[in-house]
């Protein structure tokens, strides 16, 4: 063989195992994150379709007169579980167990 065709082949060499591992990466990565932007549109529909419009006196059955004196019911922008906070900032008890708040997503820090 002459030099040229020994180059030729190192190069080739050099390309292939160096340039498959990077096309596969970048193809899982791509892939991965148009997953990801499905997932992400979806919790986001699911969010919109289960708690922004079902406020949380309606979803728990409260009647006329009890919602008149419920905190929740005179801000309904704010989530339920935040106007029911102890002074030093914890949830009560009975939030833990709520299904509105056990069902709400964590917010993402986007």
């Amino acid at each position: 063989m002459n030099i040229n065709q020994t180059i030729l082949w190192i190069v080739l060499g050099i390309l292939v195992r160096i340039g498959i591992p990077l096309f596969i990466t970048s193809l899982l990565f791509l892939l991965l994150n148009k997953l990801d932007q499905r997932w992400q549109a979806q919790s986001q529909g699911a969010l919109v379709q289960r708690h922004d419009l079902i406020p949380c006196w309606q979803s728990r059955g409260c009647p006329e007169p009890r919602r008149q004196n419920c905190p929740a019911a005179a801000c309904p922008t704010i989530p339920c579980w935040q106007t029911f906070r102890l002074p030093d900032g914890r949830l009560r008890e009975n939030c833990w167990n709520c299904p509105v708040f056990r069902l709400t997503p964590v917010p993402s820090a986007s």
